[in-house]
């Protein structure tokens, strides 16, 4: 190898020039489980690339993957000696850079590695329970950081995941109907579901909840109720935000459930029907052996005696057979049928209890509430006087949330907003500065507005 030496940001780019060297080094790391790879499969594959290049450009490359120079680049962490040879372990950005170019790499994520993250989740909010949240605090700044790259980790990782898993869900509508490969695909797609999609489907799932600990919305809500109590709003609000991003990674991941599931459930009835119709096409063929002897005392299948050695039943086929639940011990298929269930008895529950009432009379009604509570915030605000403010919005809030006492709520204060903007004695002004305000259990972004009171001159 040569003994020209390269930076990290150089010697990324030489591996990023020939991406098939990385990308091929990790498939076969993936196929066979392990965490590192085989210095000499990739000394292999540079030099049968080496070989169509020039010869400065080869000696580039040469040197680009040289084990002397993917250490001293960080490229490279450490090595290990094997039973058939020495052990490359790169370091992981490098492994993940690769996988996100290409999505065929990327790893599929099981239950184990989600609770992981879970009580990592967990044991940063401990932490948090505990420190002083004062932003001169380096260790809660800290802990704060760390809270924040777990949780963007976990988004990323749950959707390159849940991406991957759409793809598999649209190439299972093309896949061969061959049958002498069909138990082996139910097989996979079976494990694949019960491995990597169920795993992601329950722990997105806000009702579901694991057995030692609370589930991942449970946690995000105590830790924004605690960032609520120490009048963290900002971080409070982003807490809030991430816990929305998860929720609505919810519904992707079940319609790719839900499409595996049909999946599943076809196959299974499709390999028990072929081994139905070749058992019985077997019995056929010995039937008809016996026709073929020289005996011409059984010339003729005797279909009768077939039927009632087989318990078939005559001219069957001419009915329509009413649909069946097919029922199995797949813990999977119990989930689905009671899920199934649940939702229908909801369903009826809910229609037997509804109470009929007139709904124009409902409107009235409301519409008379609503116009009201309006008028009683304009009486509130012809009692509000000010010459100056530099947040508006924030001295109504405060002015509503004294004078108003029941269910005071967003409406409310936009109300109040659109009233004193149309004001001729006053000028707003709005900038481009967010704040927050919070209104019971939800928090709202908002520009602020400066206020004067315009002098008015008498002539």
């Amino acid at each position: 190898m040569s003994e020209k030496r390269f930076n990290t940001l150089e010697t990324v780019k030489i591996l990023l020039e020939y991406p098939e060297i990385m990308l091929q080094a990790i498939q076969k790391m993936d196929s066979k489980g392990e965490h590192f790879i085989a210095e000499s499969d990739l000394i292999s594959k540079t030099l049968s690339l080496k070989d169509g290049l020039k010869i400065e450009e080869a000696t580039r490359l040469e040197s680009a993957f040289s084990k002397p120079n993917l250490f001293q680049s960080n490229v490279l962490v450490d090595e290990e000696k094997g039973e058939h040879g020495i052990r490359l372990i790169f370091h992981e950005t490098i492994i993940n850079l690769f996988r996100l170019c290409d999505a065929s790499l990327h790893r599929k994520i099981t239950n184990a590695e989600l609770v992981s993250h879970l009580k990592g989740l967990q044991d940063t909010y401990q932490q948090l329970e505990h420190s002083s949240f004062l932003d001169s605090d380096l260790i809660f700044v800290d802990w704060v950081n760390i809270l924040k790259t777990q949780l963007s980790n976990l988004v990323g990782l749950l959707r390159i995941n849940i991406k991957r898993m759409q793809d598999i869900s649209v190439e299972l509508k093309d896949i061969s109907n061959n049958v002498n490969d069909r138990q082996m695909l139910f097989d996979k797609i079976s494990s694949l579901f019960e491995r990597h999609i169920r795993p992601i489907l329950d722990f997105l799932n806000p009702k579901i909840r694991i057995k030692e600990f609370p589930n991942l919305f449970e946690t995000l809500d105590s830790i924004k109720q605690k960032f609520d109590a120490n009048d963290k709003i900002e971080l409070a609000y982003q807490i809030h935000q991430f816990s929305i991003t998860f929720g609505n990674m919810y519904q992707p991941i079940y319609q790719v459930a839900d499409e595996v599931r049909h999946f599943l459930n076809k196959t299974r009835e499709s390999i028990l029907q072929y081994n139905a119709m070749e058992y019985y096409y077997q019995q056929l063929i010995k039937e008809y052996e016996t026709t073929q002897e020289r005996s011409l005392k059984k010339k003729w299948l005797d279909g009768n005696a077939f039927l009632n050695k087989t318990n078939f039943k005559l001219e069957l086929k001419q009915y329509n057979r009413p649909k069946s639940y097919y029922f199995d011990n797949s813990p999977s298929y119990f989930s689905n049928f009671f899920e199934e269930f649940e939702q229908r008895f909801n369903r009826n529950q809910y229609r037997y209890n509804t109470i009929v009432v007139d709904e124009q009379e409902i409107i009235l009604n409301r519409i008379k509430e609503k116009i009201q509570r309006l008028n009683h915030i304009h009486k509130l605000l012809d009692n509000l006087a000010f010459d100056r403010t530099d947040d508006l919005i924030k001295l109504l809030h405060n002015y509503l949330l004294e004078n108003l006492i029941d269910n005071y709520n967003f409406s409310d204060l936009l109300t109040a907003l659109f009233y004193i903007s149309r004001q001729t004695t006053y000028k707003v002004t709005t900038t481009n500065n967010f704040r927050f305000v919070q209104i019971g259990n939800q928090i709202y972004t908002y520009r602020c507005r400066y206020a004067n009171l315009i002098e008015v001159y008498a002539i």
